[in-house]
């Protein structure tokens, strides 16, 4: 039942908000921007999003960011080119040139070049380096060994022309009793921070493609004979639906250039459901991973694999970071943001940090004794950029404020995190 809505009417500019009620919808609450256009500047600025996603089109929708992002983000750009102590990852899937359809392991050596990395839930299917298949993977292997999920990141790899990839199961060695990972757990700062993008698989699809049916949201159709200002309210039920009925088509129609051939003006009608990114992204089972967390704060761009359509975050401007989705390609408004290392280390950091510990607090371990290494590097990166001491959970330079926290009582007790046995009586105050 449509309960309220507002019709502005500018020059070039039309926005109509509809509040809306009723049972199994994602958001209460529905924005259609509708910008009043002609067909050639249509025809010429239109984003086709095509009914499936394929690994080209999910890179042309990533090149079309990165492009924004190296010309017009300087946060962004800060952090293209690695300082001289930045590491490179240990070891790196080289995916060849090409049309290559191999791949092998190679140890960098420290050696740099751009790569991607990756940002996924493990699953009874995922592939691991053992010490027995070790040799083995250091010379080419066929595309077709790994799971199609992997598959679909090495094709988005090569469409964009980034030659390596960062993959955990793959770039640690995984049955030495935690040897590797050992070594490997401080750099994980930099290889997030440092990547050239990383992909995140945000919903498990296990031995299936990530690619699922697109529901386009962009839409473009004739425009209605008349706009006119108006108020509604709940005595206009009739005439606001029909009205709305004649404005917004399917949303799963793309109208073809022939179907518009004949019509002379047109409108964009975007919808713009902020919701959507909440649930798709921020709720999605990859975000109930500890891990991931400190990923998804290092990385300075990512492009986010999702059930309906794809979504990009990167530090975006100087005030604020960019989060945008297919639809909304220059900016989603009035999101719940990701806690970047710009936010982590800006003006109200302190803020920032308990926010983003509360929300660490809530995710999920296979491990509990890795609950102060799965945010170290978070920390170490919020040190180097403001000079504070960060101590096992808490901030020398706020440290009264550190402490000052209590358990959830309304979170269920399994969900909680675990108390962690250290050794050190004086470590009380961990989050628990």
């Amino acid at each position: 039942m449509i309960t309220y809505g507002h019709f502005d009417v500018e020059d070039d500019l039309f926005n109509l908000w509809v509040c809306l009620e009723g049972t199994g919808m994602k958001a209460a609450k529905l924005r259609l921007n509708i910008t009043k256009t002609t067909r050639e500047v249509y025809e010429e600025n239109k984003i086709y999003i095509p009914a499936q996603h394929t690994a080209q089109s999910a890179a042309e929708a990533a090149n079309r960011w990165i492009g924004v992002c190296d010309k017009n983000h300087p946060s962004c750009m800060a952090r293209a080119a690695p300082p001289p102590d930045a590491r490179m990852p240990t070891r790196l899937l080289d995916l060849g040139t090409g049309d290559s359809t191999t791949w092998r392991i190679i140890e960098t050596q420290q050696d740099r070049v751009p790569y991607v990395a990756l940002s996924h839930r493990w699953t009874e299917n995922t592939p691991t380096l053992l010490q027995k298949n070790y040799d083995a993977y250091c010379d080419s292997q066929q595309d077709s060994i790994l799971p199609q999920n992997y598959r679909d990141m090495l094709d988005i790899c090569r469409a964009i022309q980034i030659r390596y990839i960062w993959i955990d199961s793959l770039c640690i060695i995984q049955d030495d009793n935690g040897a590797d990972f050992r070594h490997e757990a401080p750099i994980m700062l930099h290889v997030y921070r440092y990547a050239f993008l990383t992909l995140m698989i945000l919903w498990e699809f296990s031995d299936s493609t990530v690619f699922r049916d697109c529901r386009p949201s962009t839409i473009a159709r004739p425009r209605p004979q008349s706009y006119k200002r108006t108020e509604l309210t709940e005595t206009d039920q009739e005439s606001w639906y029909t009205y709305l009925k004649n404005l917004v088509i399917s949303e799963a129609a793309v109208p073809s250039k022939d179907s518009m051939s004949n019509a002379h003006n047109y409108a964009f009608v975007r919808v713009e459901n902020t919701g959507s990114y909440n649930f798709d992204v921020n709720n999605a089972p990859i975000n109930k991973r500890a891990w991931v967390l400190q990923e998804r704060s290092l990385s300075r761009r990512i492009l986010c694999l999702g059930n309906e359509q794809l979504y990009w975050e990167c530090d975006g401007q100087i005030t604020a970071p960019l989060i945008a989705n297919e639809v909304s390609p220059n900016g989603l408004p009035s999101i719940t943001q990701r806690e970047s290392l710009c936010s982590l280390s800006g003006t109200h950091s302190v803020r920032s940090w308990n926010s983003l510990l509360e929300e660490y607090t809530t995710r999920q371990l296979t491990y509990e004794e890795d609950r102060l290494v799965a945010l170290s590097g978070v920390a170490r990166a919020v040190a180097k950029l403001t000079g504070h001491t960060y101590f096992a959970g808490i901030w020398v330079e706020s440290w009264m404020l550190d402490l000052l926290w209590e358990p959830d009582r309304a979170r269920p007790e399994s969900a909680r995190a675990k108390p962690i046995t250290m050794g050190v009586s004086s470590m009380v105050w961990i989050w628990t």
